[in-house]
């Protein structure tokens, strides 16, 4: 018998696996391959992919010794950033 699963359940367990995945990518391939190609200064754009998908947040708290804190004023500061662009955008198409 098959189970029946509900579309969003199935795209949340999908974005969590995608997410993990990048994670693990960042962590085991990107960030080491890219400190070595640059002799560990990387420039800044090297840092714009982590920080579109949302793994620099997590990878900073790491950096600032766990501390969670940071990560969660910079996930605010990012998710707010986003919300208001995102009402400018559509208000300026509006017009």
């Amino acid at each position: 018998m098959k189970l029946k699963m509900k579309p969003w359940l199935k795209g949340g367990i999908i974005g969590v696996l995608i997410a993990i995945n990048l994670f693990v990518f960042y962590i085991i391939i990107y960030l080491p391959l890219g400190f070595a190609v640059f002799a560990g200064n990387p420039p800044f754009w090297f840092w714009i992919p982590p920080f579109l998908s949302g793994h620099m947040i997590a990878l900073i708290s790491i950096e600032f010794n766990g501390n969670t804190a940071i990560a969660i004023f910079l996930a605010i500061y990012f998710v707010v950033g986003a919300l208001i662009e995102t009402y400018l955008s559509r208000k300026s198409a509006k017009k």
